[in-house]
């Protein structure tokens, strides 16, 4: 059974009475406390660090790392045995013996004094002291043959026989064949087809005038100046065949002072290799007379052959 709740009654107003006559005592109103409004704390800010800057790391380039190549097992070759070869006896080094040494040279000719001679006897083989060119062919002494002298300065070595103007008897001076012609001066039959019409040494093809053997007419053979290398066409350019005193002109007072010279009364000449007028490796009468006879005109050319 439900219980029974009693209702509450309602309260009657009651309203109050007022007196005219007093005078209201006003009541002062409380003052208001103050409402403190709670003040919210401020929301700290949070303050951000600043991140440092990186320093950029380099990374470092590897080095490759070579690999090494396998090395190849060596294939073993069977090696046989090998022939024992006889060690030869060593020949034994021969000692040098002592280098010749080249003494004086009055003619310059390539040949030492030691090798020549004046002697008038010996002079039939060997190559004369004063004269430079024994046989007058346009070769020295020493570049024809060093006789019997194992020391020589001059060359070409030709191996003609510097005693002979002709060694190999063909008609052209061996100075001629090698050193305008440049034949053979051992040969007779080079040059082969040459034909010398006037008879002077010089054939056709190299000779100005093959009818005459004096060209220029300074009474040098023509021939005789292709060796020496005066000029055949000029009267004025000459050999200095008998030339002795060195004067560049060749006249009687050469011829004077050779026969002096022969006579004993000069010991030498300035130019005593010009003397041998008659190429054949003597000095003598012979010579002065010839010389002294072309320069009066009774003996047409020089050299005398």
């Amino acid at each position: 059974t439900m219980p029974t709740v009693a209702p509450t009654p309602t309260p009657t107003p009651t309203t109050p009475t007022v007196d005219p006559t007093s005078t209201p005592t006003v009541v002062p109103s409380p003052t208001p406390t103050p409402t403190v409004t709670p003040t919210e704390a401020p929301t700290p800010t949070p303050t951000v660090a600043p991140s440092p800057t990186p320093t950029p790391t380099v990374a470092p380039t590897p080095t490759p790392t070579a690999v090494p190549s396998p090395t190849p097992t060596p294939t073993v070759t069977p090696t046989m045995a090998p022939t024992p070869t006889a060690t030869p006896t060593p020949s034994p080094t021969p000692t040098p013996g002592p280098t010749p040494t080249p003494g004086p040279d009055t003619d310059g000719d390539g040949k030492p004094d030691d090798c020549e001679t004046v002697e008038p006897a010996a002079l039939l083989t060997i190559t004369h002291r004063l004269l430079p060119d024994s046989d007058g062919d346009g070769l020295l002494d020493g570049q024809e043959d060093p006789g019997s002298c194992d020391t020589f300065t001059s060359s070409p070595l030709v191996l003609t026989n510097p005693k002979m103007l002709d060694t190999d008897g063909d008609g052209y001076s061996d100075g001629l064949e090698v050193l305008v012609l440049e034949t053979n001066p051992l040969d007779p039959n080079d040059p082969s087809s040459a034909i010398d019409k006037d008879g002077d040494g010089l054939p056709e093809g190299w000779d100005p005038d093959d009818t005459n053997p004096d060209t220029d007419g300074d009474g040098f053979l023509d021939f005789y100046e292709a060796v020496y290398g005066s000029d055949m066409l000029d009267p004025n350019s000459r050999p200095q065949l008998g030339d002795v005193n060195g004067d560049g002109r060749t006249n009687n007072l050469d011829a004077i002072m050779i026969f002096n010279l022969i006579l004993g009364n000069l010991t030498t000449l300035p130019h005593v290799g010009h003397a041998d007028v008659q190429p054949n490796g003597y000095l003598n009468n012979i010579d002065a007379v010839g010389l002294y006879f072309w320069t009066l005109g009774n003996q047409p050319h020089i050299p005398i052959l």
